[in-house]
């Protein structure tokens, strides 16, 4: 699936993502919020943040977001329903060169969007980049165990009724891990994450990584 395919499902889902069900968004919401400690008072980018789903809560605990997203409908809707002035939204593509100067921010965010990102390395690598030492990168994706089954970000298109499934790439554990070594990241942890529809396969992994 190339970014105009991408870019297309997100224009069609973003009228209605926040508020069809979603347990992957609500599971995502709730883990994010156990960094609050991390979190207050730092200077974070949040990198793919759609409608805004977790830009709400960070514009009440963190000094400033820079939060940019590929699709220009997913941040009509987050610039619609976030008013705070410690929040800038940009249209960028994460697979590209970020426009932001070296050692910039304290925090990287990346929540849900990776599933759509075939080479993961520029990701790596830009965030490592805009990172103050002693910063870290924060991922939250669907879970490998859970894409072996069949799971993909879907939504059903509101004009055709049509279940529409965006392209998914895999990317497993190690793979993560591999990638932010590559690019100088120390500490990496790994945490999975669990909801009350599956308890036997989790839905979310979490992967912390810490520039030291």
């Amino acid at each position: 699936m190339k970014n105009n395919d991408i870019i297309n499902a997100y224009k069609k889902w973003a009228n209605t993502y926040d508020y069809i069900d979603n347990p992957t968004r609500d599971l995502d919401q709730k883990v994010l919020q156990q960094l609050n400690k991390n979190i207050k008072n730092k200077e974070v980018i949040e990198a793919g943040c759609g409608t805004g789903k977790n830009t709400s809560y960070l514009t009440n605990i963190a000094k400033r977001i820079i939060s940019f997203d590929l699709s220009n409908e997913m941040l009509k809707q987050a610039r619609l329903k976030i008013k705070k002035s410690n929040v800038y939204f940009i249209r960028q593509d994460i697979t590209k060169k970020w426009p932001f100067s070296a050692n910039c921010c304290d925090i990287v965010l990346i929540n849900l969007v990776l599933e759509h990102i075939k080479r993961l390395n520029m990701v790596f690598s830009e965030a490592y980049r805009v990172l103050r030492n002693e910063g870290f990168l924060y991922i939250c994706e669907l879970h490998p165990d859970k894409q072996k089954k069949g799971s993909k970000a879907t939504f059903i298109d509101p004009e055709s009724k049509k279940v529409i499934k965006i392209k998914s790439f895999y990317h497993s554990k190690n793979e993560y891990l591999e990638e932010g070594i590559k690019v100088g990241f120390k500490d990496i942890s790994l945490k999975e994450w669990y909801d009350d529809i599956d308890k036997t396969t989790p839905r979310l992994l979490s992967i912390l990584l810490n520039k030291n």
